[in-house]
């Protein structure tokens, strides 16, 4: 009796692994092969994957974005706040004009950046990729400082 109740809960476990569960309305669930990387159009080498909303369109949206080794992201700003998640890789900020490398702050992963609207800064990398995911509401816009 035994083996038939394990046999019948081994099954169970194995069925509940091959049939996926429907999710409800509104909910989005993104492994990283589901992910649709592509160039850029704002920052030549930089790859970024939308995984919620659009980000030239009103609304909340959220991107990931592969920055290559030696990046530089010259003093900008965004028109509305921003959130930063730092995922891999080390990233380093700095705020005003000029940009000045040696007062940047260096955010290894797990860092957390919230940038309020208008604020100017930069972001650079050194010798390695780095990997973050970026938070907020559009339309999104880099306006670069002068």
């Amino acid at each position: 009796m035994k083996t038939m109740w394990l046999a019948v809960a081994v099954w169970c476990v194995l069925a509940g692994e091959v049939a996926a569960q429907k999710l409800p309305p509104g909910v989005t669930v993104l492994k990283p092969s589901d992910l649709r990387w592509s160039e850029s159009p704002r920052a030549p080498g930089v790859q970024a994957a939308t995984l919620l909303g659009d980000p030239g369109k009103p609304g909340a949206y959220v991107i990931r974005a592969k920055y290559p080794p030696n990046l530089v992201n010259a003093p900008h700003h965004h028109p509305l706040d921003e959130e930063l998640t730092v995922l891999s890789g080390t990233l380093y900020l700095g705020h005003g004009t000029p940009m000045d490398r040696a007062t940047a702050i260096p955010l290894p992963p797990g860092s957390f950046i919230a940038e309020p609207a208008n604020t100017i800064h930069y972001l650079f990398t050194r010798d390695e990729p780095v990997e973050v995911e970026i938070r907020g509401r559009g339309p999104r816009a880099n306006i670069f400082a002068k």
